[in-house]
């Protein structure tokens, strides 16, 4: 597997988890643009959320996201949805 293909994959994780985190919060979410891929990933997603104190919730979140190359085995994406538990 390419890395461009693990930082795709790594892009619609990172999505479902805010996805995940809207929805826990009943806020609205908007995709504004996307790009999928073929192997269950986005090389682009941006979006929109809507709702009562997402400002002060998410304020820090904006931008990009850096992917590293990290064996699945490690846990991480399962360390990061417990943050938002």
């Amino acid at each position: 597997m390419k890395i461009r293909d693990e930082a795709n994959i790594f892009a619609v994780d990172l999505f479902i988890m805010y996805s995940h985190y809207v929805d826990k919060k009943e806020w609205k979410l908007q995709i504004l643009n996307s790009d999928p891929t073929l192997l269950r990933g986005y090389s682009l997603v941006s979006f929109r959320i809507l709702g009562r104190g997402v400002y002060s919730k998410l304020k820090f979140e904006s931008g990009t996201h850096c992917i590293q190359r990290v064996p699945v085995t490690e846990g991480e994406f399962k360390r990061l949805l417990r943050l938002f538990e």
